[in-house]
C-alpha cells in the first residue's frame, strides 16, 4: 500500500483519505487502533500541508500536527457521523496560508 500511496502523492496539498493513519484518530470504542502504517509513514515522507480522514467515528475531532524539516501536516478525523452512524459531528474548518 505505501508504494501506491507514495506514487501518486508527488505534491499533493491537501490529503483527504478514509482510513485514518495509525495512532491518529484510529481508536476504535474496543481501545484498538485501526489506522494505517503505510499511511502514516506516507504522510511522514510526503508532508502535505492537510490530511483528513474519516472512517473511525469515534476519532472525531482528534488529530495532531507533524513537524519534519520545518514542514508541519496538520492531521485530523473529520468524520461527518458519530459512533452510532448518526449525522451529529460539526463541519471542520481549516485556514491555511498560501505557499510561498
Amino acid at each position: 500500500m505505501q508504494a501506491r500511496l507514495e506514487a501518486v502523492l508527488h505534491h499533493v496539498d491537501v490529503l483527504m483519505v478514509h482510513v485514518p493513519p495509525w495512532g491518529i484518530g484510529d481508536r476504535t470504542v474496543d481501545q484498538m487502533d485501526a489506522g494505517s502504517r503505510a499511511l502514516l509513514n506516507t504522510i511522514e515522507t510526503k508532508m502535505p500541508l492537510l490530511s483528513l480522514h474519516g472512517h473511525i467515528h469515534e476519532g472525531f475531532g482528534r488529530g495532531r500536527e507533524i513537524t519534519t524539516d520545518g514542514r508541519t501536516t496538520i492531521v485530523r478525523n473529520v468524520s461527518y457521523l458519530n459512533e452510532h452512524y448518526g449525522p451529529t459531528n460539526p463541519p471542520t474548518y481549516f485556514e491555511l496560508s498560501p505557499l510561498e
